[in-house]
């Protein structure tokens, strides 16, 4: 899997083996790392035994430019798709386009921050009746934080630096979940 990144006018665009993924469509990219979470290792553990593992699209949602670099890496030598966006605006315009299995958002993105991104995905995802897990990433996590992503609709958070083995695990579960992918989640 090869995904290169081009300097466009409105963000980054994706190249998947030298093709365009599509050239209208901006993209940009997003990290975070753990503290208190879900038990995802047990979780794969569970359901990775009935489930062959399969791809996942994953929307990488920041403009940390080191964070994107390790985690485009680090999907793309476990066989994952990545689009990457750098703002919230352009994560929303990346959800519309394409399906995805799995957000990662940092929560301080420009123009629009993650919870509001967030919210903006959930309001349309009441209207479509699909879901997308979305992951917050922080940086600096504080105790209460997990709490917070969770009570804005996200589904869980990596505190910055991004522990790898943590990530993995997440990734495993939604691998061996029946193919649940977002559909294009257009605007309400």
């Amino acid at each position: 899997m090869n995904i290169k990144f081009l300097s466009g006018r409105s963000g980054l665009f994706a190249q998947h083996n030298g093709e365009p993924v599509d050239d209208s469509r901006p993209v940009s990219v997003i990290p975070k790392a753990p503290v208190q979470r879900l038990d995802w290792a047990a979780k794969a553990e569970t359901v990775s035994s009935r489930r062959e593992e399969r791809p996942l699209q994953i929307l990488l949602g920041g403009e940390d430019r080191v964070t994107q670099k390790v985690l485009v890496s680090w999907f793309q030598q476990k066989g994952h798709c990545v689009i990457v966006a750098e703002n919230g605006p352009l994560a929303l315009d990346a959800l519309e386009r394409a399906p995805f299995d799995a957000i990662l958002m940092d929560i301080q993105m420009p123009v629009m921050n993650g919870y509001q991104v967030t919210r903006a995905i959930r309001d349309r995802e009441q209207v479509a009746g699909q879901h997308v897990t979305i992951v917050a990433m922080i940086a600096d996590a504080m105790k209460g934080d997990r709490e917070i992503c969770l009570g804005a609709g996200m589904d869980d958070f990596l505190s910055k630096p991004i522990d790898l083995k943590v990530l993995e695990s997440m990734m495993k579960s939604l691998q061996a979940l029946p193919h649940a992918r977002a559909i294009g989640i257009r605007r309400a």
